[in-house]
């Protein structure tokens, strides 16, 4: 998965388009660079590897049930 993009992993995982644009300019960097960037204590990556990892639960139609 480490070479997909956000946006790519956001929708396999079952997230929708809002969860896409809560990841800003970040959705077209692969998830491999996102995750090297957190390790370096980057905060958008850190946010968007929380939004690639919560996106079945953000944008699964059952959303606040």
């Amino acid at each position: 998965m480490k070479d997909k993009t956000l946006r790519e992993g956001i929708l396999a995982r079952g997230g929708g388009g809002g969860v896409v644009r809560k990841s800003g300019d970040l959705a077209d960097r692969t998830i491999g660079e996102l995750a090297n960037a957190a390790a370096q204590g980057d905060g958008a990556a850190i946010k968007a590897i929380k939004l690639l990892k919560d996106a079945a639960r953000l944008g699964g139609k059952n959303h606040g049930q």
